[in-house]
């Protein structure tokens, strides 16, 4: 694992569109929570997903240690999980579907509490 965060550290820091891409992302991700807005409203979907409403009865029961799962940690595992390990499986041998992958493994892991309920 320490590998994987200290090479992901030296491509970040070698890149030379690095600035660029990082905006570009945020840009899309704030495109991506409007247009999910938009899709979710249209559908009648008021409520929110059993993972969100976790996630705010543990910053509401115990504010910090709640911070820092949500803040720091989560987002930590997440990213090595995803991109670390899953995502350089993939790639090495198909680019495109390691993008798909991955991305639909950590959508659906955040909301397969709701389909599970029904």
């Amino acid at each position: 694992m320490r590998v994987v965060i200290y090479e992901s550290w030296q491509n970040f820091k070698n890149s030379d569109k690095k600035y660029r891409y990082v905006f570009m992302g945020l840009g899309l991700v704030y495109l991506g929570n409007i247009v999910t807005a938009m899709i979710t409203q249209a559908m009648g979907v008021t409520e929110s997903t059993v993972n969100q409403q976790m996630v705010e009865t543990i910053i509401r029961s115990v504010p910090i240690y709640g911070f820092f799962m949500v803040v720091l940690q989560a987002p930590i595992v997440e990213e090595i999980t995803y991109r670390g390990i899953y995502f350089r499986q993939i790639y090495g041998k198909h680019k495109i579907l390691a993008y798909i992958v991955t991305g639909v493994i950590f959508g659906l892991l955040h909301i397969i509490p709701d389909f599970l309920q029904v």
